[in-house]
C-alpha cells in the first residue's frame, strides 16, 4: 500500500499537528502517535516536525499506509448502528446549523461522548446523522439537558474551544431543587475537589489540590421546599453547580449523586438554558434551549412558574453580586 498524503485545508490553518492527526485518525494514540514522527513515518512538507507544529493550509501531511481515513473510522462505523428514533429525535432538536456548527438542545440520559462499555453517545450518533466527524467542544452531564454545541470542521473547533477556554463563552443553566438557596441571590465561592467519583467543597489541607470555583444564582420563583434557580458559572469544573447547590442545602432534583438519598425523581433537573459566544467567523450567537417536557411538567406540579422576562445573564466575569 502507498503512503497517504493529505493537504491542509484553509479551515485548519493553525491548527496544532498532534490535534490534526486526531481529527484524521481518531484511533491514533498519543503514544503511537510520537512514535511514528520520531521514526520519521510522519512528516509535513517532506521534513520531520514534533506534535505541537503549527499547520497551514496547503501543507502536504505525509501519512503511513496503515492509518486508516477517519471517513471510514467514524462516520461510516456510526451510521451502521445508528438508532431511527434518536436520529429523528435529534434532526427535531437542532436549534441552529450552519458551515461551521450546530447548536443542540441534548436531551437528558444521553451521554455525550462514548467510552469504555457506552454504546450510544451523542457524538457517535450525530457523526452518524450528518455522515462526518463531529468535533465536541465542551461537555455537558450525561443527565443535564439543554444547549450543546458541535463543531463541524477543524476551524471551528479550534475557535470554540478557545472561546470555551478562555472564557468568552457565557452560559446560563436552570435548576429545580429540593430546598430553597438562602439568600435567594449571589455569588458562592468555593473551592472543589475530587473525592472518588464525587466533588467536594474543599476545607484545610483538602485546599492544597483544589480548585477555584465560582457561580452566580438567582432564585426565580419559590415553595416552601423547592425552588427553581437560575445560574451562571463563572468557572468550569466538572459538576460545579451541582456540588455548589448541596453546598447551599439546595441540591438539583433527582441528583443521584449529590441529592437526597430518599429521592424518588428518575430524573435530574438541570437545563444549559442559554449560551452566548463569538462566532468562528465573527459576530455573536446567542442561543436558548425550550425546556424539556419533564421539566416544564415537573416545574407546575410543584406549583413552580418560570419568569416572563428572564433574569440577563451578570457577563462580567468581576460581578460579585447580582445587580438590584
Amino acid at each position: 500500500m502507498p503512503v497517504r498524503k493529505l493537504t491542509v485545508t484553509e479551515d485548519e490553518t493553525g491548527v496544532r499537528l498532534d490535534r490534526w492527526l486526531k481529527r484524521h485518525v481518531p484511533e491514533l494514540t498519543q503514544i503511537w502517535l510520537l512514535r511514528l514522527l520520531r521514526e520519521g513515518q510522519i512528516r509535513v512538507d517532506s521534513r520531520r516536525v514534533k506534535s505541537g507544529e503549527r499547520l497551514q493550509a496547503g501543507q502536504i501531511v505525509r501519512l503511513p499506509p496503515f492509518l486508516s481515513d477517519e471517513s471510514s473510522s467514524v462516520a461510516d462505523k456510526a451510521r451502521m448502528s445508528l438508532p431511527p428514533r434518536l436520529a429523528q429525535d435529534l434532526r427535531e432538536r437542532i436549534l441552529f446549523q450552519d458551515d461551521d456548527l450546530l447548536a443542540l438542545n441534548k436531551p437528558a440520559g444521553l451521554a455525550v461522548q462514548g467510552g469504555t462499555g457506552q454504546t450510544t453517545s451523542l457524538d457517535r450518533v450525530m457523526a452518524a446523522l450528518l455522515g462526518q466527524p463531529v468535533h465536541l467542544v465542551h461537555r455537558l452531564d450525561r443527565e443535564t439537558s439543554g444547549v450543546l454545541l458541535i463543531a463541524l470542521n477543524p476551524f471551528a473547533a479550534d475557535k470554540l474551544a478557545s472561546a470555551f477556554r478562555g472564557r468568552e463563552a457565557h452560559k446560563a443553566y436552570w435548576a429545580i431543587t429540593r430546598g430553597v438557596p438562602q439568600p435567594d441571590s449571589g455569588l458562592i465561592d468555593q473551592f472543589l475537589f475530587r473525592k472518588g467519583k464525587v466533588m467536594m467543597i474543599a476545607r484545610g489541607k483538602d485546599l492544597e489540590q483544589a480548585q477555584s470555583a465560582r457561580t452566580l444564582y438567582r432564585v426565580l420563583d419559590s415553595t416552601e421546599k423547592t425552588a427553581l434557580v437560575s445560574l451562571w458559572p463563572q468557572t468550569g469544573r466538572t459538576h460545579q453547580l451541582r456540588a455548589h447547590l448541596r453546598f447551599m442545602k439546595a441540591p438539583v432534583l433527582g441528583d443521584l449523586m449529590y441529592g437526597r438519598p430518599d429521592q424518588k425523581e428518575k430524573s435530574m433537573f438541570l437545563h444549559a438554558r442559554r449560551l452566548v459566544l463569538p462566532h468562528p467567523r465573527g459576530g455573536k450567537l446567542d442561543i436558548q434551549a425550550p425546556l424539556p417536557d419533564p421539566f416544564s411538567l415537573m416545574l407546575t406540579q410543584l406549583g413552580l412558574t418560570p419568569p416572563t422576562d428572564e433574569p440577563e445573564p451578570p457577563f462580567d466575569p468581576s460581578c460579585r453580586m447580582f445587580p438590584k
